[in-house]
């Protein structure tokens, strides 16, 4: 009797059940603060990325903020989640040119071609992210255009935290980065030699938002001093930054 397990099924259980953090408190904040933020970032390059003419894929529905944030400025967007439960939650809700499709990244392929794709805080959860990426170049268009975030393993936040003794390596995972699925952190280069890596060309990659505490200190931080924080931070050296965004073109 064959015993192997699949790793395609393992790893869509794995997503189910980070999944369950988007329900909790925890995952409320991250919503708030990453999932907006991650948003703005997308929503400040759509006329580079072409947003408002675009078929779009976007990686992952997370807690909804960027799908939904991101829907009304593009033409059509397909949503591809391994969780079956965050697919069936964003159905019910999807506005009117929206799809959400349950499937792996790793083994989905789009009815045809499309001009952008959004992979917000997507490669640090993934097994093997070159391969996924190599996957994404195969959904788009020539000259289709992918814009990445990432965590940033040089965020002052950790840099704080190794000099408080709170973490032993800017890269280590810490309890927040294990219960929300993180597999690995990123710095400039090791994203960089990602997607190339992957066959796309660098457009564009720095920073967004600033950290000096974890998210969770931050919760009850005003609107107005978090978009403080975000608008100066795209004017700061990106090796400061909390998380990282590249715009890679096929």
């Amino acid at each position: 009797m064959n015993t192997a397990r699949d790793p395609l099924s393992d790893e869509m259980q794995r997503v189910d059940e980070t999944s369950e953090l988007y329900h909790t408190e925890a995952g409320a904040l991250n919503r708030d603060i990453a999932g907006y933020y991650n948003l703005q970032a997308v929503l400040r390059h759509g006329e580079k990325l072409g947003l408002a003419r675009a078929d779009a894929i976007m990686m992952g529905i997370g807690d909804g903020a960027v799908c939904l944030g991101l829907a009304p400025h593009v033409a059509r967007l397909t949503i591809v989640e391994g969780s079956a439960t965050l697919t069936r939650d964003f159905r019910a809700m999807a506005p009117e040119n929206a799809t959400a499709v349950h499937a792996l990244f790793e083994e989905f392929t789009p009815a045809q071609p499309v001009d952008v794709v959004i992979a917000t805080h997507v490669l640090e959860h993934v097994d093997h992210p070159v391969e996924v990426m190599k996957q994404v170049r195969q959904w788009l268009k020539p000259g289709g255009l992918v814009f990445v975030t990432v965590p940033h393993s040089g965020s002052l936040h950790r840099r704080i935290g190794v000099k408080m003794g709170m973490l032993p390596a800017i890269n280590a995972l810490n309890g927040q980065d294990i219960r929300v699925g993180h597999r690995r952190v990123y710095s400039i280069p090791e994203l960089e030699a990602d997607i190339k890596s992957a066959g796309f060309t660098v457009e564009k990659l720095s920073g967004f938002m600033i950290k000096l505490v974890s998210q969770a200190q931050m919760k009850g931080w005003p609107r107005e001093l978090l978009d403080g924080i975000f608008e100066m931070s795209l004017e700061a050296d990106p090796g400061l930054c909390s998380n990282l965004f590249a715009i890679c073109r096929k």
